[in-house]
């Protein structure tokens, strides 16, 4: 939807965290039967301060406030050593640059195919502003098995590439 607007009600995000890698940001709101994206966002090699720099800034251009900040299960783990501020996860670590915030972890689920299903089952009430998004859905729409050229087929894992960073912060959705 072009120029998909953002209601007067809280902006809950979905994260995908990469270490070394990619990562990524979806905001969503969600009204009666509708789960609404506005905006996208994805990069590498930054530290925390500045997507809680990037959030700010788009809240504060489109007037939007924030509910509940959905992290993925990784972002529980301590990581010894590394920042200064040693031995905090990264919860704690944006509940500390991001006061009065609310962080929830997201439960791992163990088979992936599990997490992608249940992504798949709630797209149909799903709405995507076209331009605040449209790096994410390119990515969903390039995420892919991992084809198996010994046996020929399509395998139950997820093409490592990319792409399925994008995915992942949608599938914290899904889950």
């Amino acid at each position: 939807v072009r120029g998909l607007p953002i209601l007067p009600i809280p902006v809950n995000t979905f994260w995908d965290l990469g270490l070394g890698d990619i990562s990524t940001i979806c905001t969503h709101q969600r009204h009666s039967m509708q789960d609404r994206f506005h905006f996208y966002y994805e990069n590498s090699g930054e530290d925390l301060i500045h997507y809680v720099q990037k959030l700010q800034e788009w809240a504060q251009e489109k007037r939007a406030t924030f509910g509940t900040h959905y992290l993925p299960h990784d972002a529980e783990y301590k990581r010894l050593g590394a920042t200064p501020d040693t031995n905090k996860s990264i919860k704690e670590m944006l509940e500390s640059l991001w006061p009065g915030q609310r962080f929830v972890i997201v439960p791992r689920i163990s088979n992936l195919m599990a997490g992608v299903q249940a992504t798949r089952a709630a797209f149909g009430s799903a709405w995507f502003d076209e331009e605040g998004t449209a790096p994410g859905v390119k990515r969903l729409s390039n995420y892919r098995k991992r084809w198996n050229k010994t046996l020929g087929c399509w395998s139950d894992e997820e093409q490592q590439d990319d792409n399925c960073h994008g995915a992942d912060a949608f599938r914290q959705w899904g889950q």
